[in-house]
């Protein structure tokens, strides 16, 4: 999640396309579809009283590039005590143009 300034206003998120960043070359970049799952899950208190929230959605943003390449980002859930979601793999190539 993109860090928030001193006014308290989210900055913006750096996103560059991988293959772009990989060859040196620059590019705007769009985002095409941002989705999540929609599993219930329930924050318990663990010991000492500190709250946990073991979220498992899956959050995805899928992008292109003004050179063509098309990609999906996606990460799931994670809590301060170390327990992440499902781990999926790396930035992903859906397709060059």
């Amino acid at each position: 999640m993109a860090e928030k300034d001193v006014a308290g206003s989210f900055a913006p998120e750096e996103i560059n396309c991988p293959v772009c960043r990989e060859n040196g070359s620059e590019s705007e970049v769009e985002l095409l579809s941002e989705s999540q799952t929609n599993m219930t899950y329930l924050p318990y208190i663990g010991k000492g009283g500190k709250q946990h929230i073991h979220d498992s959605n899956i959050f995805s943003k899928e992008y292109e590039c003004s050179n063509g390449h098309k990609w999906a980002d996606r990460e799931s859930g994670k809590c301060w005590c170390g327990w992440k979601g499902k781990i999926l793999g790396p930035t992903r190539i859906i397709r060059k143009l």
